[in-house]
């Protein structure tokens, strides 16, 4: 996305909504990037157009003179606009041949939502709808992982039903009603919810959870292949590969020990990253429950002693960081003789350069010194030279803390778990054994349940697509 996710989003909507009015033809003809190479060139000629497009735009909080910021100072975002409105106008009946309306020219009964917190709008109630359906089924962390859709077609016949449904929710409300409403104005052509990647060269459309084929097919080849063995201040993080190996896509986890007020962060973060996009991510550690959405309840599914037992060792490990912590911070308020505490503190630390002696010890403990972007600098008097304050050695060493006591404690155990048996090339040729094959197996399907959740197409997700 752009600097300004609401705004880039709301551009992209805005381009939607200008296709919609000149139909799939003149799409075609007004839509084109070696005519129009930039917006400047496209406003130029279109700006009519462009206003009489943004009045069927409902962006809360978003000017059009934002979303032209956008497109004149990012032109990859005016690119991948236009490219995106083309190629969705192009295959809007293969997503439901009810949206033929929107291939015909003129403006139809559509509007084009993007939606911000404080609106009252299609967005937001389907958001206050998704709300209402965790409370009963505890399902998702956000909305997000129930669907991602940063922008929603829908007419004015589904703003009425779903401001409808929002003010007369029936007792018990739940993913499964939520689904059903949602998925009947999809197929009526009233409602459709788009998921934009930026997308300047060429475009693909998915549906995503519309039929299990489709969701089996974009999923075969989510499978297990390698994962890093980094060592020592680099070791930070965890790296599972799928789709390629030591490439990307890969599931990182990894704890960020960052804390403003410098107190205990416990946050463990497993993010997907595609080739050229972040696929989602999860934000907790979870407590091995199956129901739940975190790193160890999504584990359970498959393998629940396992899962069980990382994570009391990650609660182990935790419990050794809630104690260390409090005495660094003791240890580094004596260095410069003050009681304060917190944010004070790091204003302190933040005035005194580090003495060698600090610097040596923390090269000793750690085989680096991470100054800024710096990874990993192991020259002594290079990190002199820099000036490091107190406040650097001191993240230096929560960093030290954070890998000996919070990583280590799940680092081995994932990465035993992935290296058992065979190596993934291995288990195909005729010597694998129904266990080789049973621990690749089990292997794929803890990615694959990382994947469907991060990348909303877990059972209960709703139906959107993806412009990417």
């Amino acid at each position: 996305m752009a600097d300004s996710p609401v705004a880039a989003e709301s551009a992209q909507a805005l381009f939607c909504a200008i296709a919609d009015f000149l139909g799939l033809e003149e799409s075609k003809k007004v839509l084109s990037l070696e005519k129009y190479p930039t917006y400047a060139l496209f406003k130029a000629s279109n700006d009519k157009l462009i206003v009489d497009a943004y009045a069927h735009l409902k962006t809360t909080g978003v000017k059009l003179t934002q979303i032209e910021s956008i497109l004149i100072d990012d032109n990859d975002w005016y690119k991948s606009s236009v490219n995106i409105a083309l190629k969705i106008i192009a295959e809007i009946t293969k997503i439901d041949k009810d949206f033929a309306k929107i291939t015909r020219p003129g403006w139809q009964d559509i509007l084009y939502y993007r939606g911000a917190k404080g609106g009252s709008e299609v967005m937001e109630n389907i958001e206050e709808l998704f709300k209402i359906a965790n409370k009963q089924d505890k399902l998702f962390g956000d909305v997000n992982k129930w669907s991602p859709a940063d922008i929603y077609f829908a007419s004015k016949n589904a703003e009425n039903k779903i401001e409808s449904l929002k003010t007369n929710i029936p007792k018990g409300f739940n993913f499964t009603n939520l689904n059903q409403q949602i998925n009947k104005l999809i197929d009526t052509g009233d409602l459709l919810g788009v998921s934009l990647k930026k997308a300047p060269d060429s475009v693909h459309i998915y549906r995503i959870n519309f039929t299990t084929t489709e969701n089996e097919k974009l999923l075969e080849n989510i499978k297990y292949l390698d994962i890093s063995d980094d060592k020592g201040v680099n070791a930070r993080d965890i790296s599972i590969y799928f789709g390629s190996s030591k490439a990307k896509p890969l599931i990182k986890i990894r704890h960020d020990p960052y804390s403003d007020a410098l107190g205990i962060n416990l946050s463990i973060k497993c993010e997907i990253e595609g080739k050229n996009a972040r696929l989602g991510s999860l934000t907790s550690f979870g407590n091995a429950n199956s129901n739940g959405t975190g790193i160890t309840d999504l584990w359970s599914r498959v393998d629940p002693d396992f899962a069980r037992k990382l994570y009391n060792s990650f609660m182990q490990g935790s419990a050794d960081y809630k104690k260390a912590i409090p005495n660094l911070n003791k240890e580094y308020a004596k260095l410069v003789s003050t009681q304060k505490t917190g944010i004070q503190l790091k204003e302190e630390l933040k005035k005194v350069i580090a003495p060698e002696s600090l610097i040596k010890k923390i090269l000793k403990l750690n085989g680096g010194f991470d100054f800024e972007k710096k990874l990993g600098m192991t020259n002594l008097q290079s990190i002199m030279n820099l000036k490091p304050t107190l406040y650097q050695a001191y993240q230096n060493e929560r960093i030290y803390l954070s890998v000996t006591h919070i990583v280590s404690s799940f680092r081995e155990s994932i990465r035993g778990y992935f290296t058992e048996g065979k190596r993934v090339q291995d288990v195909t040729e005729k010597n694998a054994t129904k266990s080789d094959i049973s621990l690749q197996i089990k292997k794929n399907n803890v990615i694959l349940e990382f994947y469907k959740y991060a990348s909303s197409m877990s059972p209960s997700s709703g139906r959107f697509v993806v412009a990417k």
